[in-house]
């Protein structure tokens, strides 16, 4: 679930859901009650938007969050009109997608290198394989291809 915080035109914080309270390490009743401002709450979150001028939802921006025990996240944040002199910021954890997709990335980056050695690979093996078909041609004897008596050649180099 995403975290959601409701918060007044100073972004001080009016209500959240469970897991907002659990991402701020405070208890509901805490954040009900003192209604600290969302920016002293994590530090790396700068809620820059001037709130009254926000009308519609914003598109999600992505940034680095500590949490007050100092645990690092990657989030994508938004907010958008709630009520009169009310804002809603959603908070999504995109920590697990960063970390996976690095996972990812490198192992499609080793597959790739080993796509390109195979490649190099079969591009040698024809050439030895046309090498060794020279070498051979070059063994046998008219002779030997009117007759169909195709013998070996010894004098491969």
């Amino acid at each position: 679930l995403e975290s959601v915080f409701v918060v007044n035109n100073n972004f001080k914080n009016i209500y959240c859901n469970e897991p907002a309270s659990k991402l701020a390490e405070m208890s509901l009743r805490k954040i009900i009650r003192q209604q600290p401002v969302l920016s002293d709450l994590f530090q790396g979150v700068k809620l820059d938007a001037p709130l009254l001028q926000i009308q519609e939802q914003m598109p999600y921006k992505e940034t680095p969050l500590m949490t007050p025990s100092g645990e690092k996240y990657r989030i994508q944040w938004t907010i958008q009109p709630f009520q009169e002199n009310e804002w809603l910021v959603f908070f999504r954890d995109v920590t697990l997608e960063e970390i996976l997709q690095k996972k990812y990335r490198g192992e499609l980056e080793k597959k790739e290198q080993y796509i390109n050695e195979l490649k190099g690979a079969k591009a040698a093996g024809r050439h030895l394989f046309r090498q060794s078909v020279e070498r051979g041609l070059r063994c046998i004897q008219p002779s030997q291809v009117k007759t169909g008596r195709l013998g070996f050649c010894h004098d491969i180099r």
